[in-house]
């Protein structure tokens, strides 16, 4: 490129990056202004020599002055704004600067000749010191040719990240659009004159994540909580805070740049759109777990090409699996050890009570009422449909109703939306929280149904239909899945045919520029946005939507949406597990299920019936709630899904990849539900399917190996566990190496099995493998590390090495009461370790005390009937047995034995060593 091109071109790419970052838009070309600062420290360096650096890297947000000269000759002010009053602002805010040379960088082509400037000692002259395009220009003129190429180079850099950007789409939080005007996100934009109250310590953490240790250029976070806890709200006020700071660029990830295009997800590109300071905000995680894992894996090993720090955030629910762990979390952490060390904590932030105990600040709750009342009013008085003001001292009845509604004071959703029902009917003083959701739900439906045929009652048929496409949309939705017509033409046909039908007799009324007759009703109704059906927002009412529909659904409506929804088996599961956390009372009874309308004879395609099977099993299993697991928690509920599973399983037909799914799931329920050998015919069926096709050393088969080891353990039959425990050892290995995760488990599954089967040399040879791929992966202060410190805490035990074993013992305890509480299953274990440890140093009270901790959690997570129950049991009638106090352990022991015959049987390893203890103390008792 000739000297006259060069000059052209950087002049062109300058007033490119000058229009584009003036524009009123959250897309802008360079995004924020800490882009702009960012190219302008690069290309004023490279134009004049300079080492000018960003003083917001240096000290955090140093208010006005955006660049520095290190020596402290000069200062540098990048502004969009260029008025004498922002001049003059700049000059007194640099005023400590005095006797440095100060220069304006003025981000327009305007031009003007300023004058009576007080200058606070500082150096200025405009005419040479405000660096507009023109004089930039008549300086790159005057430069060498090398120097030119290297300017036009560095603006083609920054105009193609800036093109890239454009292209994902990606906005600040809050700057969606909503689904109506009448909604009740705390996030939204909208709800900003809604005053953000009792998370200001959640806040005050986050920003330290965010700012803390700029030498850290990639860092990620999560925050966890049920929904309507203010996730999102917490987020949109963070970015808002950075935004508002100047030196940070934030923007929400969209379900737009998960969506691979010609084989490459848009993710790839977001590094290099953002190169400034970024904060990047992920919802709907757990959708989404493995593409972030792949995705991490690349932006930690690239970290170090960075020019700025990159800060990920993650949101999802407090969602967590059987053992208290939250899958999507461990599944991000553990893509590799770079990944697992640039987490900000071990855990997830869990959103804490919004109580006075708990935040310690003076109850946030009323002026939260005070403030959406208020909101509601001015809304309603603008829509000229006026509500009564919330009377004077009214917020604390709302507040002490919120008791009932929100007990555990996790939810400002709750409080809005009493608020709202409080302002439309005096009644909803004495609402319960789900007949207080199901009439927000009746009335966003009757507000659907008007707007779907203004001035008359829409046909039962049509009213259906758009309400069937809704729940689909809004179950889906919680995946990031979109429904736009092609979709709904083929998942749905009979209701879009409906739909289809009343468009084209209404064609007249429903032409719309650009859009279908069907399109333009559903943006009557309020159910289009952006080119696809919107789910119902927030998720309490979306997931109060869908299951009422559930409740009223007739004909072949059950069929259609399940044969819709687990066309993405993935997104139903995150939906129902998220249904299962927030409406667990209401479901988790036999009754519970059956009002979901799953006939055993529903016609479904047989993938269809595989991924009903999971779906029924992942329900079986239930998410836990504040300890306890909402899934099918009573005996009737589990056996009723128990039997759905075996039905659409015995319905399938043929040795198919969906059958063998089928089978491993119903497996998986038969062990829960402690039917061994109906759990064992069902894994050999499974595995016998996938060793046929896809052969012994895949990871599906290596699954079923580790299911059956676990299974044999339980029963028993230590040597067949070994064999199948070796076998999944292998493919782990070979797949995935010595170092993974899954192999770090495995090798941590056989040194357990030998250390039962008294094989102590290997037990420690795993053990030791296992630890130091855990402490290597995840750090010294994690669940996982915690469980292997217990497992060698355990081995040393028996090994009669007790000083070792309370040395780790202690190590695991620390870290599961720091990381998962006092009342995890985890920590129990912990306790039970403890207390074996004092039992043995003679401390009978000492192991009494942790014995019972142990109990107390165990009884309340998992029930009084449970096999873990009672080992807890039977360790305390054993402390009383070796103390000498018979007849206390009798009860206990008997307690014992009664659990593990019911749930083991007779010739388990477990029942013949509790009759064996309980035969003994019987015994003592007799002798005089």
């Amino acid at each position: 490129m000739g000297i006259g091109n060069l000059h052209e071109h950087i002049k062109i790419g300058l007033t490119k990056i000058i229009t584009e970052v003036r524009l009123d838009s959250p897309n802008n070309l360079l995004s924020s202004s800490v882009h702009a600062e960012s190219f302008y420290r690069e290309f004023l360096n490279l134009l004049m020599d300079w080492s000018l650096v960003n003083a917001n890297t240096a000290r955090q947000n140093e208010k006005g002055i955006d660049l520095l000269y290190p020596g402290g000759d000069i200062v540098v002010q990048v502004s969009s704004s260029y008025t004498k009053k922002k001049l003059q602002d700049s000059l007194e805010k640099a005023k400590d600067h005095a006797g440095c040379r100060f220069c304006f960088v003025p981000i327009t082509t305007e031009t003007h000749n300023f004058t009576g400037l007080r200058l606070y000692g500082l150096r200025f002259e405009p005419q040479k010191d405000i660096l507009g395009p023109e004089l930039l220009m008549r300086q790159v003129r005057d430069c060498g040719i090398e120097k030119q190429r290297r300017l036009a180079a560095l603006l083609d850099n920054y105009l193609e990240g800036a093109e890239k950007h454009r292209k994902l789409r990606l906005r600040p939080l809050g700057a969606e659009p909503t689904r109506s005007p009448y909604e009740f996100n705390y996030l939204d934009k909208g709800r900003a004159a809604v005053s953000f109250e009792g998370r200001g310590e959640e806040l005050r953490e986050l920003l330290d994540f965010v700012r803390s240790d700029d030498s850290r250029l990639f860092r990620w976070w999560a925050v966890t909580g049920p929904g309507g806890a203010g996730k999102s709200r917490l987020a949109y006020e963070l970015q808002n805070r950075l935004l508002a700071d100047g030196d940070w660029d934030a923007a929400a990830l969209g379900y737009t740049v998960f969506q691979a295009e010609g084989g490459r997800s848009p993710l790839w590109e977001l590094p290099e759109a953002y190169p400034g300071k970024t904060l990047l905000i992920v919802d709907y995680v757990q959708q989404h777990a493995e593409a972030l894992a792949l995705w991490f894996r690349e932006l930690a090993a690239r970290a170090s090409q960075r020019r700025a720090p990159l800060r990920l955030l993650l949101l999802e629910r407090d969602i967590r699996d059987e053992n208290g762990r939250f899958p999507w979390w461990e599944q991000i952490r553990c893509a590799d050890h770079h990944v697992s060390a640039a987490a900000y904590q071990p855990l997830p932030m869990r959103l804490r009570s919004l109580s006075e105990e708990k935040t310690g600040e003076t109850d946030p709750l009323p002026t939260l009422i005070r403030s959406f009342a208020d909101y509601l009013c001015q809304a309603a008085e603008a829509a000229g449909k006026p509500l009564p003001a919330l009377a004077p001292g009214a917020e604390a009845e709302v507040r002490q109703a919120l008791n009932d509604a929100d007990p555990g004071l996790l939810r400002p959703l709750f409080a809005m939306m009493l608020t709202d029902a409080w302002l439309h009917d005096p009644e909803t003083k004495t609402w319960t929280p789900e007949r207080l959701i199901r009439e927000i739900v009746e009335r966003e439906l009757d507000l659907t149904a008007r707007r779907l045929c203004p001035g008359e009652e829409p046909e039962l048929s049509l009213r259906n239909a758009c309400f069937l496409i809704w729940r689909t949309a809004t179950v889906l939705g919680a995946g990031g899945v979109r429904l736009p017509t092609e979709r709904l033409e083929t998942l749905l046909p009979e209701d879009w045919a409906i739909l289809s039908e009343y468009a084209e007799a209404h064609r007249n009324r429903l032409r719309g520029r650009g859009r279908s007759p069907q399109e333009k009703l559903l943006i009557l109704a309020g159910l289009w946005e952006e080119g696809a059906v919107s789910p119902l927002r927030p998720d309490l009412l979306g997931e109060a939507l869908v299951l009422e529909g559930l409740r009223q659904m007739g004909g072949n409506e059950p069929r259609d949406f399940f044969a819709a929804i687990l066309t993405e088996p993935e997104a139903a599961k995150s939906f129902f597990l998220r249904v299962l956390r927030d409406y667990g009372p209401t479901v988790e009874t036999a009754d519970g299920y059956r009002d979901w309308l799953i006939p055993a004879d529903m016609a479904l395609p047989e993938e269809g019936k595989s991924d009903l099977v999971w779906l029924l099993k992942e329900l079986f299993v239930g998410a836990p709630q504040d300890g306890a697991y909402l899934g099918a928690k009573s005996a009737s509920a589990r056996g009723w899904l128990a039997a759905r599973m075996a039905a659409y399983t015995e319905a399938m037909e043929g040795e198919s990849l969906e059958t063998a799914s089928a089978c491993h799931n119903l497996a998986y329920a038969y062990n829960r539900l402690g039917d061994y050998p109906k759990a064992l015919g069902r894994y050999q069926q499974a595995l016998s399917i996938k060793e046929k096709l896809l052969g012994t050393k895949h990871p599906d088969t290596g699954a079923i190996y580790n299911n059956l080891a676990a299974l044999y353990q339980a029963m028993g039959n230590y040597p067949k566990s070994l064999v199948y425990q070796r076998k999944a050892l292998a493919i782990a290995e070979k797949l995935l190496g010595k170092e993974a995760h899954e192999t770090a488990a495995t090798y941590n599954n056989l040194a357990v099995l030998y250390r039962i089967m008294g094989n102590y040399r290997k037990s420690l040879k795993y053990q030791q493998k296992a630890l130091a791929i855990t402490e290597k992966l995840l750090g010294t202060e994690h669940p996982d590390t915690a469980a292997s410190y217990n497992s060698l805490a355990a081995l040393y035990h028996d090994m009669g090495n007790y000083p070792k074993a309370l040395e780790y013992q202690q190590k695991a305890l620390t870290i599961r009461e720091k990381l998962l509480g006092t009342e995890h299953p985890d920590t129990a274990t912990s306790y039970n370790s403890q207390a074996l440890l004092y039992r043995v140093a003679g401390d009978y009270p000492k192991a009494l005390e942790y014995h019972k901790r142990a109990l107390a959690i165990r009884e309340k997570l998992l029930g009084t009937e449970h096999p873990d129950t009672a080992t807890s049991c039977n360790n305390i009638g054993v402390l009383y047995a070796h103390w000498g106090r018979y007849r206390e352990a009798l009860p206990w022991l008997e307690r014992a034995f009664e659990i593990y015959e019911t749930t083991l049987g007779q010739e388990h390893p477990d029942t013949k060593v509790t009759r064996e203890s309980l035969e003994n103390v019987k015994q003592k008792l007799k002798d005089p």
